[in-house]
């Protein structure tokens, strides 16, 4: 069913034109005014809006045009909600990216130190212990990245 201020059967063109320019009027419509658009007679202007209910279906009208406007307040309201979480989110993932690529660059630098240790001065404790630590580092920074980024939870979830 057509809403009540969409033109209704039986309505002419020159009447619903009318009608629109009343409708749009808003708070201030009359049927005088309508008249000094339209270049039509009062008497006329009045059997129109009798004849086809124009104080009610411009109140339908206000009353949807009202509810639309709450409607994009609403979505204005969600939208700013939303960017703020997302900000949130971002400034977050920046956080983790730069704790995961703290780690590797302490990995590195210790791999570099003793990269020029002559061979005989690491256990093989010792070694066994650099190359753990060397790939839990290099684990925590894609795994940080990776949630950062919400690509996953972690990409080792063992």
């Amino acid at each position: 069913m057509a809403n009540t201020w969409e033109m209704q059967p039986g309505e002419t063109s020159k009447a619903f034109a009318a009608f629109c320019a009343y409708r749009d009027m808003g708070p201030e419509r009359s049927l005088p005014k309508v008249c000094q658009m339209s270049a039509r007679s009062l008497p006329n202007v009045k059997r129109w809006s009798e004849r086809h209910r124009w104080v009610e279906r411009a109140a339908a009208y206000d009353a949807y045009m009202d509810s639309v406007r709450r409607g994009g307040y609403e979505e204005a309201e969600r939208s700013a909600a939303c960017r703020a979480y997302l900000e949130r989110v971002r400034v977050s993932a920046a956080e983790v990216i730069a704790a995961g690529q703290l780690c590797l660059k302490i990995a590195t630098r210790s791999l570099k130190a003793y990269q020029d240790l002559p061979p005989e001065t690491l256990t093989p404790g010792d070694a066994a212990g650099l190359i753990r630590a060397g790939v839990a580092a290099v684990d925590y920074a894609l795994n940080a990245d990776a949630v950062a980024l919400g690509l996953s939870e972690t990409l080792s979830d063992d």
